[in-house]
């Protein structure tokens, strides 16, 4: 159903305003988490972006018009950050926050400038209220996505990667495990042999795949020296599913990770093709996001 509030200029259908703002907040979130190249979970940006969507429309009733202060307004954009990527550490959360705030102030000065020249209302109470018509809407939601679409080529012009958490799941003898992976483009970690590309994955992820008698021999501990590691996996008579990754790092010249060769891999909803599995010693998501980093 749809309530309408007359303005000055036009008036604005609760609905419609509703559906603008979180296509706006979203693509404005969005825009945030890839600059600061940071992983996200897509239904958590619309979460943020649908509470926004709330507010606005808040915003507009007799009894929400309180929360169109600055005060409200930058309590409003908190509560849509931390909807969206609140699991991150305290530093990098409040990076988030103020590049949020910075592309949509960025998209704010751009609605006025266009209300200026055209003397349409695009603004109200600070929120974008045009426009309100279904071919307008999709025009205007298309020229934001490829402005964004734009400044995200240009970023990774400059080695940005594309990131998102997938779903992943690893089998090997009838046993299989799924957790969750940062797909990172930039990653081109491989073995030098066959080209095979690699996912690293924390050991506590993979462990219950493993023959038992390698799960024995293999911990965090052990695997800071892998290539003792081989040895014994090789006496057990498992050379074949195992190799050594050599890899470089901030701080490591040449180091070396312990992968495996499951049977099956799947990557969100598809199945990989060959890819080994090698295992960290150490967590790799400081926010427990994600526990394993995939560049497919």
């Amino acid at each position: 159903m749809r309530g309408g509030v007359n303005a000055l200029v036009v008036t604005v259908y609760l609905d419609a305003l509703f559906a603008l703002n979180t296509l706006i907040n979203y693509l404005l979130l969005l825009a945030a988490a890839r600059l600061i190249d940071c992983p996200f979970r897509r239904w958590r940006l619309w979460l943020g972006a649908a509470l926004g969507g709330a507010y606005a429309v808040l915003i507009f009733l007799p009894a929400g018009r309180p929360a169109a202060s600055w005060p409200g307004k930058a309590l409003a954009a908190l509560l849509m950050a931390a909807a969206a990527l609140g699991g991150l550490p305290r530093r990098r959360f409040v990076r988030f926050v103020l590049v949020f705030w910075g592309v949509s102030f960025a998209l704010g000065g751009c609605l006025l400038a266009l209300q200026h020249v055209t003397g349409r209302g695009f603004l109200q109470n600070g929120v974008p209220v045009a426009p309100l018509n279904l071919p307008t809407l999709l025009l205007g939601a298309g020229a934001c996505h490829l402005l964004l679409t734009l400044v995200f080529r240009r970023s990774a012009r400059h080695g940005g990667a594309s990131r998102d958490i997938v779903a992943v799941s690893v089998g090997w003898a009838g046993r299989e495990t799924a957790f969750s992976a940062l797909r990172d483009t930039g990653n081109t970690l491989s073995d030098p042999l066959s080209g095979t590309p690699v996912m690293v994955t924390e050991l506590d992820r993979v462990r219950d795949v493993l023959p038992p008698a390698a799960a024995l021999l293999i911990d965090n501990k052990a695997l800071r020296r892998p290539e003792v590691l081989l040895t014994h996996l090789s006496a057990l008579g498992l050379a074949g599913r195992f190799r050594l990754i050599p890899y470089r790092a901030v701080g490591v010249d040449c180091g070396f990770l312990l992968a495996f060769r499951p049977d099956v891999v799947r990557v969100g909803q598809a199945r990989a093709g060959k890819l080994l599995v090698a295992l960290s010693p150490t967590g790799l998501s400081a926010e427990g996001s994600y526990s394993a980093v995939v560049g497919q």
